[in-house]
């Protein structure tokens, strides 16, 4: 069976966590280079992570990775961890011989609520 999904594309790795009991969770796309991004939301409420430098007419519109997560405002946190794991494994902008700085971005969905027994 042919391969059509992301993970087909040379450099790109796809990761996935499952919070079953909250009924949420979060899914990364890591690019083992910084690539070309383009961004575009919808809707009255957005909850985003880093995106305001994809907006049109910024010079930088790359990243190493982007991320879509549920948990809704609290889900945000996971673009801080995922920055901090690809610094520790060297994926970023090389800013001096310590300090690596990745370019992270996404989005959150609200799905709290969806199962309120498991939230009492």
């Amino acid at each position: 069976m042919k391969n059509n999904t992301l993970t087909a594309l040379s450099g790109v790795s796809v990761g996935h966590s499952t919070h079953p009991e909250k009924l949420t969770g979060v899914t990364v796309v890591i690019f083992d280079r910084d690539l070309p991004v383009a961004y575009k939301s919808y809707g009255g409420s957005l909850g985003t992570f880093n995106t305001d430098t994809f907006t049109n007419g910024k010079s930088d519109s790359r990243a190493h990775a982007l991320f879509i997560t549920g948990g809704s405002w609290h889900g945000l946190r996971a673009g801080a961890e995922i920055m901090n794991q690809l610094a520790g494994n060297g994926i970023g902008d090389r800013i001096s011989k310590k300090i690596v700085n990745p370019c992270v971005a996404g989005a959150v969905v609200y799905d709290l609520g969806m199962r309120i027994d498991k939230f009492d």
